[in-house]
Order: structure tokens, then sequence, then C-alpha cells
């Protein structure tokens, strides 16, 4: 994966062009920028978000979809303790809660050698 360093320099380019739409909106809103503005700072927030998941173009995505559409079905995310007994895996905990992803979120599979 490029440093985060490559993300640092591309964040720092558009919020200089952020802060130029602001200043242009000061003298006159247009809706042509207030939506670029909203653009920028989504822009921003995702690669803010890419630069502290270590996420890198050569990792994979993919949105989860519930394999059979019940309400009370959840998705689970198991650790299996090195077996394939079923019956001594657990379900896994981040921050002591467990991780049930729902239908629509997004897995990224780490693919790229950090």
């Amino acid at each position: 994966m490029r440093s985060s360093a490559s993300f640092d320099r591309v964040i720092e380019q558009l919020e200089n062009s952020r802060r130029k739409v602001i200043e242009e909106l000061r003298s006159g809103p247009s809706a042509g920028d207030v939506a670029l503005k909203e653009e920028l700072e989504w822009a921003i927030g995702c690669l803010r978000l890419c630069r502290k998941h270590e996420v890198s173009r050569e990792d994979e995505a993919f949105q989860l979809v519930r394999p059979v559409q019940t309400p009370s079905a959840d998705i689970r995310l198991m650790f299996d303790n090195e077996s394939d007994d079923r019956s001594l895996w657990t379900e896994l905990r981040l921050d002591g809660r467990h991780v049930r992803p729902t239908d629509g979120d997004v897995l990224i599979l780490k693919r790229s050698n950090h």
C-alpha cells in the first residue's frame, strides 16, 4: 500500500478546494457551489476513513446481502478457534460487543501488503 502521506496530500488538496468554494459561497451562494462543497466534504470523509483503516485499491469490498429475507435472521461473524467443530466457534466481539453486520453493510478484505 502507498503511504498514508499520499492520502494526506490529496486530502489537503481537497480541503483547499473546499475552502475556495466556501469563500465563493460567502460572496454569493449558488446551487452548484453548495453541491460541490458537499461533494468535497463527502470525498474528504471517505479518504479519511480509508486512511484510518489503511484501505488500499488492492483490497476487495463486498456489500453483504442476507441470503434469506426474514426479519429475525442475523449475519454473524464467527471465530473458529482453529476447529472445524462449529460447537467450538465463538461469535466475534469488538469493544465487548458482538459484531453483527446487517444487510447492505460493506466488508473489506485486506489484500494489500502493509
